[in-house]
């Protein structure tokens, strides 16, 4: 299912709605511009979606209205979706899919959402109760294993929180806040050893002087997979980020992050770069360290046409983009060059959180790794005994 969406130039784009009756002919319909007459300047385009076996459907109240705002010297002040009437669970999963995650996360949410949404097709999304959710959960227990239900139940508490947070839905509040996870925090410390980390890190960076002494010609593969590894390790390191959004970072969102670089209190520099992974859009932030050898792998790298920063080198895949588990492979091959324990991007991710709270907060700690402060809180946070006992000290 289709509906156009009418741009800032005032183009009509088309964009998928998500239907589950593949018997049903679709036609999507772009209703005429209505201008209002208090405020000329306000312009509202109405977009709708109407099957083409009920005509009626044409002349149905709108579901969307997008309306541009100016301000009396004519500049544009804001955009945004308005709902003048309520709008379906269908047509919020949709909305949900199509807000910038990677193709799995999208994928597994389509899989595990999907069936729920379908039961209840036309239904208003504040229509949905937490009875609702529960008889889904009992079904699910008769097909899956208890680790499945889990991931179910996490996906859904996920869409409904979006759902509340999201301006343009309706909803107040979460019939699946209800919710509660079985399965216990692992008490297992996460975070990787940075002895390991600096021992890998020093041995890398030994060797770049002399690659870069190398003339170009004299720089084998062999020579830019250190420079490669080494920029890997250090921007995991800097950022913290999850395993896709380090993969999956671009050449040109680093460029435009290193046009802009940000003054830290302690006079160091710092860039903030966009990736893209589980939860959507995050800043990725980054050293000037990780950035000088970024500036040197992209003049050694290669002549790849990839937008990637991470390229494979050699074999049948050479210059294109690493897959996650080729980036992972960066860090289980290193670990196993220098005789350190593997430490893979989710342990590097766990250092970075619980370095941060302990010298910060978890408010600082959340916007860092791109969680809530609760996360922060229950996941990256050592618990300090002593610490205790100098607060009651000071009682």
């Amino acid at each position: 299912m289709y509906c156009y969406v009418c741009s800032n130039s005032g183009k009509k784009t088309r964009r998928s709605v998500l239907t589950t009756d593949s018997q049903t002919t679709v036609k999507p319909k772009f209703l005429k511009k209505k201008e209002n007459d208090d405020h000329q300047k306000q312009v509202g385009w109405v977009i709708a979606v109407h099957h083409t076996s009920s005509p009626k459907a044409v002349n149905a109240k709108p579901t969307l209205e997008y309306t541009k705002m100016s301000n009396q010297e004519g500049k544009q002040l804001t955009e945004q979706f308005f709902f003048t009437t309520t709008i379906d669970l269908i047509t919020s999963l949709d909305l949900y899919l199509n807000r910038g995650i990677n193709e799995k996360t999208a994928s597994n949410d389509t899989h595990r959402l999907l069936p729920f949404c379908s039961q209840f097709k036309g239904v208003p999304i504040q229509n949905i109760t937490p009875n609702d959710i529960d008889i889904w959960v009992k079904k699910l227990k008769l097909q899956l294993g208890p680790v499945s239900v889990e991931s179910y139940k996490q996906s859904m508490k996920a869409f409904f929180n979006w759902c509340v947070k999201n301006e343009s839905i309706p909803l107040k509040s979460s019939p699946a806040q209800h919710l509660k996870p079985k399965r216990k925090t692992s008490s297992r410390y996460k975070a990787a050893n940075p002895n390991d980390l600096t021992k890998i890190i020093k041995g890398l960076q030994s060797r770049i002087p002399e690659i870069y002494e190398l003339k170009p010609q004299r720089r084998y593969n062999t020579h830019k997979l250190v420079v490669r590894d080494l920029l890997a390790f250090s921007l995991a390191m800097d950022s913290g980020k999850r395993l896709h959004e380090l993969a999956s970072i671009t050449r040109r969102s680093i460029n435009t992050a290193l046009k802009n670089p940000i003054l830290a209190q302690n006079g160091v520099v710092v860039y903030s770069a966009q990736a893209f992974g589980k939860t959507g859009a995050a800043n990725l932030m980054f050293t000037e360290y990780t950035a000088t050898i970024y500036r040197f792998w992209e003049s050694i790298r290669g002549t790849s046409s990839s937008n990637f920063v991470f390229i494979a080198l050699g074999g049948k895949h050479s210059g294109k983009p690493l897959t996650d588990s080729g980036f992972t492979t960066i860090f289980v091959r290193r670990a196993k060059e220098f005789g350190v324990a593997t430490n893979r991007t989710h342990s590097i991710r766990h250092l970075v959180g619980t370095r941060t709270t302990d010298h910060f907060n978890p408010r600082v700690a959340a916007t860092v790794l791109n969680i809530t402060v609760e996360t922060a809180i229950q996941h990256y946070y050592n618990e300090d005994s002593q610490g205790a006992v100098n607060a009651i000290a000071l009682n």
